[in-house]
């Protein structure tokens, strides 16, 4: 690290780096060989249903997860990318991480549960948006815990 870095630069590089590849991954099926396509489908096959009604498809090649997670993988992506533009908002976050983290976790549990009840019918834009609902969330605490854990401070933010 050179003096002219942010302390938190090397934590937002990690945090990028990682969900970048992970969104790689996903795509990584409509572009790989069999192997390879079987070996990730396999491995995202832990977190994902990836029913292939529900999961998006590039040149009628299957996704290696579904629309839901898709949303929560690339607004991961997103919100560890934008970080260091979302910083300003570290102390209330930081003061409402429970609150924040229900809404995350509601926003999606409500399109499932409205669906499950017959309710009102999700339709894969649905499940993409409320999944980025989460994925926000969740990338902006995931970075921020990075940031920390790497450059040796326990919540992430700047020592003064």
């Amino acid at each position: 690290m050179t003096h002219e870095q942010a302390p938190w630069e090397a934590g937002w590089g990690a945090a990028v780096a990682c969900t970048a590849a992970l969104v790689v991954l996903i795509f990584a099926p409509s572009f790989a060989g069999g192997d390879v396509r079987s070996l990730v489908m396999a491995a995202f096959s832990g977190v994902c249903h990836q029913m292939p009604s529900r999961s998006p498809h590039v040149g009628g090649i299957q996704l290696a997860v579904c629309d839901r997670c898709l949303g929560i993988y690339l607004a991961l992506a997103a919100a560890a990318t934008i970080y260091p533009l979302a910083r300003f908002v570290d102390d209330p976050l930081g003061r409402h991480a429970g609150l924040a983290i229900l809404i995350g976790v509601l926003v999606p549990g409500a399109d499932w549960v409205v669906d499950v009840l017959g309710l009102w019918s999700n339709t894969p834009a649905s499940r993409l948006m409320t999944g980025a609902v989460f994925g926000v969330v969740a990338g902006y605490y995931f970075t921020g815990g990075l940031v920390g854990l790497i450059d040796g401070n326990r919540d992430g933010r700047e020592e003064t």
